[in-house]
């Protein structure tokens, strides 16, 4: 009920304060437009990013965390949480410094709190609660950073960018969804341990994918 109530308020803030844009009519399809390799790595920018709340914070979250630190479900349900927290708290911030000093430079940034919160978490050393609740408001952090795709597909291609941004969301909604069942194949055969290792490659190829994506940018 609160989640609705807090839906229910911010759905009468936009539409009493959100307006629509003129933008130039796009000369062909707009879906032929957007079917292109851009679109294709900024979906994939859009799902690797989010890895980890597909993988920690939506689904395996709770039993890495009970098995890496003996927390109850309580507990671990908390600091799983708290990356959604990092995610609303560092979202305007992480804006905020990206229109000073450029969108992808940030989601370098972002990739590297990414890299190191899971490095750290690949660790066998026993850690703090302190310690947990840092680490998973930095992934929150980190994770923030998938924002800023979506002005670089607006200044890709002005003319269409609704349906830019849609075609990216499915791409990056169901890449989240292979995401999660490859997580839990890779369950079955080894330990939770498994998890930050897969989330270290899967940062490192959001890098190098990154540079393609840069290099596909014509603005």
């Amino acid at each position: 009920m609160m989640t609705a109530g807090i839906g229910i308020l911010f759905f009468i803030i936009m539409a009493c304060s959100f307006s629509n844009l003129q933008q130039a009519a796009a000369r062909h399809s707009p879906i032929r437009l957007s079917l292109n390799r851009y679109q294709l790595l900024a979906g994939l920018q859009l799902a690797l990013l989010n890895a980890p709340v597909f993988i920690l914070g939506s689904v395996f979250g709770n039993q890495f965390l009970m098995e890496k630190t003996s927390a109850n479900l309580e507990t671990s349900a908390f600091f799983s949480s708290l990356i959604f927290l990092g995610i609303m708290i560092a979202s305007p911030i992480m804006g905020y410094i990206a229109d000073k000093s450029g969108n992808l430079l940030m989601i370098v940034i972002g990739y590297f709190i990414l890299l190191f919160c899971s490095i750290i978490l690949s660790l066998d050393y026993s850690l703090s609660y302190q310690f947990y609740f840092i680490i998973f408001m930095l992934i929150g952090a980190g994770c923030s950073t998938q924002n800023l795709i979506y002005p670089v597909l607006y200044q890709h291609r002005p003319d269409i960018p609704s349906t830019n941004m849609a075609i990216a969301s499915v791409i990056f909604n169901s890449l989240g969804a292979l995401l999660q069942s490859g997580s839990g194949l890779l369950l079955k055969i080894s330990s939770f341990n498994i998890i930050p290792f897969a989330l270290i490659i899967i940062f490192i190829t959001g890098l190098i994918l990154l540079a393609s994506l840069r290099g596909n940018d014509q603005n």
